[in-house]
């Protein structure tokens, strides 16, 4: 499956100092390291890894 800006779209529920949230399961210790709320999507866990990054990224911005 091919990650598109629709699949973000239709997926992520929050962006910036919002958790960044992806239907579907994380593992615990992602989500205690980092304090970021991302679920791995059932169908694309491409979009999990997007939705970490992306958060984290967010996270260092809101923290500078």
């Amino acid at each position: 499956m091919t990650l598109t800006v629709k699949d973000l779209q239709q997926n992520v529920i929050g962006l910036g100092a919002e958790p960044l949230v992806i239907h579907g399961e994380v593992p615990a210790n992602l989500t205690r390291a980092r304090g970021v709320e991302a679920k791995w999507h059932e169908s694309n866990p491409l979009l999990g890894v997007v939705a970490y990054l992306t958060s984290h990224k967010y996270a260092k911005a809101m923290s500078a």
